[in-house]
């Protein structure tokens, strides 16, 4: 019986074995007389909600921005 919980363990942690991984992520300049606009969304239990983005042009330059309270919705919906 011993060996049986020996080996379920070692199952258990090949399982649960996490390998993390760094990547790096970052903002690409559109094409040239082209604009980028980059929104998110976000809803915490459907409760509260909100929503923001920017627009940058193609050299990355600000050109605007919101950041909007929305309310009880679900993340799919703030996200939309």
């Amino acid at each position: 019986m011993g060996g049986t919980y020996r080996e379920a363990m070692h199952v258990n942690k090949m399982v649960f074995h996490h390998v993390r991984v760094a990547l790096e992520i970052g903002w690409t300049v559109p094409v040239n007389n082209f604009v980028k606009l980059n929104t998110n969304g976000a809803s915490k239990e459907g409760k509260i909600a909100s929503c923001g983005g920017v627009i940058r042009g193609n050299q990355g330059e600000w050109l605007g921005g919101f950041a909007k309270y929305i309310g009880s919705c679900s993340a799919f919906t703030a996200e939309l």
